[in-house]
């Protein structure tokens, strides 16, 4: 008896990613709200009350897929940015590296941020949390560097969080539009400017993160500065799409809870 539990039990999770994956792929490509529970439905080979089965309502669908990006990201955003200073800087280039190969996930984080800009949407609450958690972190690590000496003094280190938070963003909406554009190009170009301009000796550039020439994407479309500006396609409303270890941002620790936020 508690072998078939067990079996129904497993059957149950494996359900559950099934669906959640389907949700994923389509929410990429169409949006939650172009998305049907029927469309998720066929796309797993179930019925619609199947998947209402497992998550209740369309709502606790999307939360569920947020909360599975935010597995994926493993609270890594906070931890490249732990070593503070013109390191952490440095380390963004990681996100790039890691979203590199997680195209669908950060195009359906885009879209979804998009579609929850309204204060009464269903995960507006996480996001705008989750952005304003990102932008205090990289905040927090100019300041650290700016208490070693290693920044500017005269850098305001929370407009600056803005800017590279809005850069994150922007490159995550360009390369979900653009798949010929480089990501990791597009940050090591970026990034390497931004250090070398904060370095209090002028020389923050001799421990770039190459990851420019390593892409041989220099030339990348509005890679050197354009992306990281206010004027940035996508930069203001996406804030945070980049987060995590990929082009969105941090999530972990930095992440409220989805079901949490959203019922705030």
């Amino acid at each position: 008896m508690v072998g078939v539990k067990g079996q129904v039990q497993r059957r149950g999770v494996e359900r559950r990613k099934a669906i959640v994956e389907a949700a994923l792929e389509l929410f990429a490509a169409k949006g939650a709200r172009g998305t049907s529970i029927a469309d998720v439905a066929d796309k797993v080979g179930i019925t619609p009350p199947a998947v209402l089965h497992h998550f209740g309502t369309k709502d606790d669908l999307l939360l569920a897929v947020i909360a599975e990006r935010d597995r994926r990201a493993e609270g890594a955003f906070l931890d490249l940015l732990a070593e503070g200073g013109l390191a952490a800087i440095r380390n963004l280039a990681k996100v790039a590296e890691a979203n590199q190969h997680e195209r669908q996930l950060v195009a359906c984080y885009v879209v979804l941020e998009a579609e929850n800009l309204h204060d009464d949407d269903v995960a507006h609450c996480y996001f705008l949390t989750r952005s304003r958690n990102m932008r205090k972190a990289i905040g927090a690590a100019l300041e650290a560097g700016q208490k070693r000496g290693e920044i500017r003094p005269d850098v305001d280190c929370a407009a600056k969080a803005d800017e590279i938070l809005a850069f994150m963003s922007g490159a995550a909406v360009q390369w979900s539009l653009d798949p010929s554009l480089s990501l990791t190009g597009l940050y090591g170009s970026y990034l390497d400017e931004l250090v070398a301009d904060l370095a209090a000796d002028g020389r923050g550039a001799s421990g770039s993160s190459g990851a420019a020439d390593a892409a041989g994407a220099a030339g990348s479309p509005g890679a050197p500065h354009a992306a990281g500006t206010a004027g940035s396609p996508g930069a203001p409303h996406a804030a945070g799409a980049a987060g995590s270890p990929e082009a969105s941002g941090g999530v972990g620790s930095a992440a409220p809870s989805p079901a949490t936020s959203a019922r705030r």
